[in-house]
This record gives C-alpha cells, structure tokens and sequence, in this order.
C-alpha cells in the first residue's frame, strides 16, 4: 500500500482464532513437516492442543509443500486417517 509500510507476511497475526479451535467437531489431521520454517513445528503442537481429538501426521523434512515432495509419508499418515473413518 503506497504510502504505509506493508508486510503480507504479518497478515495471518491478525486473523487469530485460536479460542475459536476448541469447538471444531470434525475430525482433525494436522500436518506438518518438521523442517517447515514459514510455520514451525509449534504451531501444528499448539493446533493439536486446541482441537478436540486431533490426530498428528509429521514427517522430518520436506519443506512447504510436503505432500508433493515426500508424497509416501505423507500418504502414510493421511490413509489411515481418512480409511479409519
């Protein structure tokens, strides 16, 4: 924005919903690969803290879009979550 400074990157702190986690009723996988550095590892602990019930699925690396790029362990975690349902 002409004018102002301004960071995309500080966007997602401004849309904090985190007291709103704790009604979700779906089932819940939360992902992650451990190596992600945009979104730490913390992030996805402290969402499992927060939603009820919530299943994890973290691998060691694979960066941001680690579905693609270690697809077989992501698979591993995503299968069995989705075939238990």
């Amino acid at each position: 924005v002409a004018g102002r400074p301004h960071r995309l990157i500080d966007q997602p702190r401004h849309f904090v919903r985190r007291d709103e986690l704790g009604a979700v009723q779906s089932a819940t996988l939360v992902s992650c690969a451990r190596d992600y550095i945009i979104t730490p590892l913390y992030y996805s602990e402290e969402l499992m803290t927060l939603i009820p019930d919530a299943k994890s699925a973290f691998v060691d690396s694979g960066g941001h879009y680690f579905p693609a790029t270690r697809a077989e362990l992501f698979l591993d975690g995503v299968v069995p979550f989705l075939t238990e349902r």
